[in-house]
């Protein structure tokens, strides 16, 4: 696990000096991606973490929408 650790600080977060930090950057770039789309208006049907990787990037998009207005109770995916 260390040897990941720093393999994905060195190429991804060099500024990551801590596993803690490292952890941090994930997720702000996790953060920045989905805020990003709720600007678009764009509904991710099954978000969860084997659809993202460490650099915040998305994949996988099953079931989604877009919406024209913000509607809270709004559900992409039939199956939640």
């Amino acid at each position: 696990m260390e040897k990941l650790v720093a393999y994905c600080q060195n190429q991804f977060y060099p500024s990551a000096a801590t596993p803690a930090q490292l952890l941090e950057e994930c997720a702000k770039a996790s953060a920045n991606t989905v805020a990003s789309w709720m600007v678009a208006g764009f509904v991710h049907g099954v978000m969860n973490t084997d659809n993202m990787n460490i650099t915040g990037e998305s994949f996988d998009y099953g079931p989604y929408r877009f919406l024209p207005t913000l509607k809270s109770g709004f559900t992409a995916a039939y199956f939640d």
